[in-house]
């Protein structure tokens, strides 16, 4: 994809941002969100709210990197204390989780939009997720969320590289997913728990790893980082200091994934009905 065919994605994106006239957009401060928060308040100013949804699912520091780049742009932003752990079918932890998730975050959303008179509620979905296992994607088809970088024709390529240009600060920001999707299905749902990989991933992002997954297993934290990272992690000056660490925070026993990290780890011993994975 050349410059130009991204930059005329990029007018686009502005033009359908234009025409709805004013969007609450689901902001997470991963580079998808971010690419659409950013054109949704460059073009619509007032008229674009920012809402963030945090729970124990979501770090501090995605967290803190949604308040910043929102003061940076002068733009709205409403911070939504999500209350999924409520819900006993999310504490569960099956297989659709993420739809019972996004189904309760997106009810707010719509209330917060329509409180403020806006009248659509927008995420930050591209053409990539639509091959893949997203549970959520049924609940914001149900209620109407609008997708305005797939309207476009983004794939994870474009936004990376539209991101690039725009200098958008986190464009080479490693991707997000929930804390939750380090648990194993069928596992219940504990904040503590949440907060223990929290705190693991912070560890392994100090030893100098910026994309990994610590999987829980109980007693047992799998490490998944990128293959060429994994001989460094199995160094006896950095692996000591790990092990350590990942034990105060109770952990049994720490392993090392020989296969690496990869996306949705978890759903590759479940059968959920397609081949496809989070």
């Amino acid at each position: 994809m050349t410059k130009k065919h991204i930059l005329e994605k990029i007018e686009s994106l502005r033009s359908i941002l234009r025409d709805m006239k004013g969007v609450a957009v689901a902001f997470s401060g991963g580079v998808d969100s971010t690419l659409l928060a950013c054109i949704a308040v460059e073009q619509l100013g007032n008229n674009a709210l920012l809402l963030t949804a945090t729970s124990a699912t979501f770090t501090q520091r995605e967290l803190d990197i949604c308040k910043q780049l929102a003061r940076e742009w002068g733009a709205g932003h409403v911070i939504i204390k999500s209350n999924e752990f409520k819900i006993p079918g999310y504490v569960r932890n099956t297989p659709d989780r993420c739809y019972i998730c996004k189904k309760e975050r997106f009810e707010s959303m719509f209330e917060i939009a329509a409180a403020r008179g806006l009248p659509h509620v927008a995420d930050g979905a591209i053409i990539d997720d639509e091959c893949v296992f997203r549970p959520g994607e049924k609940a914001a088809a149900e209620m109407g969320v609008l997708h305005p970088l797939r309207q476009a024709g983004f794939t994870k390529k474009d936004v990376r590289e539209a991101a690039r240009i725009l200098e958008l600060a986190n464009w080479d920001e490693p991707s997000h997913t929930c804390l939750a999707t380090r648990v194993p299905y069928e596992t219940p749902l504990h904040e503590q728990i949440l907060k223990r990989i929290e705190e693991a991933e912070n560890i392994l992002r100090r030893a100098g790893l910026r994309q990994m997954r610590v999987r829980d297993h109980g007693d047992t934290a799998r490490i998944e980082a990128p293959p060429a990272k994994i001989s460094m992690l199995a160094r006896l000056s950095v692996r000591a200091g790990i092990v350590d660490a990942f034990k105060k925070l109770g952990y049994h026993y720490v392993t090392l994934d020989l296969q690496g990290y990869r996306s949705g780890s978890f759903d590759e011993v479940n059968s959920l009905g397609d081949n496809r994975k989070p």
